[in-house]
């Protein structure tokens, strides 16, 4: 990769530059749209319909892994009013785009920041319960909240997927908005008096709700009123009920733990407590040991730590002038995932597109919010057309059977749920190679499977597809990465849909 330090110091000065001029004529309500893959670009023009332009940054035929933007090109990005991008290392550019566009007037929307979007669904895994056996119960919710406290609920589920709604209200009487963004089994919210209510929706496999859980009421007291002197004498009387019993009740807690950590991470975690001491001593536990660990830490209040497989629990107690335990915390788990299994190439599931959709409509609202019921309207179509081919795809190809296909690179995981498993000859990334050895466990399995075709991609020239191709006497067919369209796909009219539709065509060819 070229030296992006000082590309990137020369792209800076040019943005700012480029901002300086920008372009004054355009509409109030239009919003101009940057991507990086081709799906981006056509879920932004099908929801913004008339009222965006839409460009992706790759040219036609280019590797999606490997572009990159001329320095002249970059600056046109500064003048946009959002740019989509995957991340998660799929584009060799995205993150310095990203931190060299920080700075100016776009809005930056990479799908990286939605972790469980990139999570494949084995074929071979249990089928999510029916809306007979799914429910969804709204756990974590306290007695009473102060305004501006962090309210943070957990849908537990009996069965189906890990995709929901969130919605909120001020009152019974109000009618339920949804929260946006949300998306996941835990959400964050801040106690406002425009949350009187919270619910939670489970949408299945096909993008329909499977159930709904009970609204819990949010209650926020502020105390008002209240004499502090109450307070002070009730917490010294429960103090010398507890004697000597360290365990905790609630009066010290440790705050701010994430939901999971990659290794490597900073694991950060304060402390609130509600009682008097002297001073605080963390612990922490590994899986191997069975003994707690002081741990030194130069800020009491404030536990800092990496985020490592040696790291599995951590607690905090409370001492008094003698040193010795007034009161422990509960112990918190440590949870790091890597996401070993994570895939960037997300759109060639249509369903998982509708996913994405459902983030590009939300954020073209807020850029653009007089056009929501357009956005809204949009979406609901091209969501149709989606689930539309993706019953196409499981009806052609979800025989039960288990089929293979030899492709170039490690794009199309995402069709294991319709039986296709591939058989790459590199990894996620084109410019990733092979080994001898990879290459000749390639060979023994296309001969193992009796494989006639090996397949090659729009974008890429199969040099080493070629070698396999000859190898085992194959034919050769081209199937479609989706990441961009090639200059005749483009002079043909052709869209997400008709070249989807197109490899399953070749699908349905080289897999008979």
């Amino acid at each position: 990769m070229k030296n992006f330090k000082l590309i990137f110091l020369i792209i800076a000065a040019a943005l700012a530059a480029a901002c300086q001029n920008g372009n004054e004529s355009e509409s109030e309500t239009d919003l101009t749209i940057y991507t990086t893959v081709y799906p981006l670009e056509y879920i932004a023009q099908e929801i913004g319909g008339d009222t965006v332009d839409v460009s992706s940054v790759y040219p036609p035929g280019a590797d999606g892994h490997s572009y990159e933007p001329t320095i002249q090109e970059m600056t046109k990005f500064a003048d946009g009013d959002a740019f989509f991008y995957v991340g998660d290392s799929m584009e060799a550019f995205s993150d310095s785009i990203a931190s060299a566009l920080g700075s100016e007037d776009v809005e930056l929307i990479g799908l990286s920041e939605h972790e469980e979007l990139f999570q494949k669904t084995p074929h071979n895994e249990e089928e999510p319960a029916d809306s007979g056996d799914a429910s969804v119960t709204l756990q974590g919710v306290q007695d009473h909240y102060h305004t501006g406290d962090t309210i943070e609920i957990t849908a537990e589920y009996t069965g189906g997927t890990d995709h929901f709604h969130w919605y909120t209200r001020a009152s019974e009487s109000d009618e339920w908005s949804e929260v946006s963004g949300e998306y996941h089994d835990t959400i964050e919210l801040e106690a406002t008096d425009e949350i009187a209510q919270v619910k939670a929706e489970q949408f299945d496999e096909s993008h329909e709700v499977l159930t709904e859980s009970e609204p819990v009421d949010i209650i926020i007291d502020d105390h008002e009123g209240e004499d502090a002197h109450h307070d002070e004498d009730q917490n010294e009387e429960n103090t010398e009920e507890a004697g000597n019993d360290t365990s905790s009740d609630g009066s010290i807690t440790i705050e701010d733990l994430a939901g999971h950590y990659h290794t490597g991470d900073i694991v950060e975690l304060n402390v609130s407590a509600d009682l008097d001491y002297d001073t605080l001593q963390w612990y922490t536990l590994s899986p191997d040991d069975e003994d707690w660990q002081e741990s030194d830490q130069s800020d009491e209040t404030v536990f800092e730590g990496e985020a490592t497989s040696s790291l599995a629990q951590v607690k905090v107690a409370a001492l008094d002038e003698n040193g010795e335990v007034i009161e422990e915390s509960d112990a918190v788990d440590i949870v790091i995932d890597d996401h070993e299994d994570s895939d960037p190439h997300i759109w060639i599931d249509p369903l998982k597109m509708i996913e994405v959709a459902e983030i590009v409509r939300d954020e073209m609202t807020a850029l653009n919010p007089e056009e929501e019921a357009l956005y809204s309207q949009n979406f609901e179509s091209l969501k149709a057309d989606l689930e539309n081919l993706d019953q196409e795809f499981n009806d052609t190809l979800n025989d039960g059977e288990e089929k293979h296909i030899i492709v170039p690179h490690a794009a199309f995981g995402y069709w294991e749920k319709y039986g296709v498993e591939q058989i790459p000859i590199t990894g996620y990334s084109m410019t990733d190679e092979p080994s001898q050895r990879q290459l000749g466990e390639l060979i023994n399995a296309a001969q193992d499977y009796n494989l006639d075709y090996v397949l090659y991609e729009q974008n890429n020239e199969g040099k080493i597809s070629r070698v396999i191709q000859d190898e085992i006497g194959a034919e050769a067919e081209v199937i479609h990465n989706m990441e961009v369209r090639t200059e005749e796909d483009i002079d043909n009219g052709e869209d997400y849909i008709s070249l989807m539709q197109r490899n399953l065509e070749t699908l349905v060819k080289v897999t008979e």
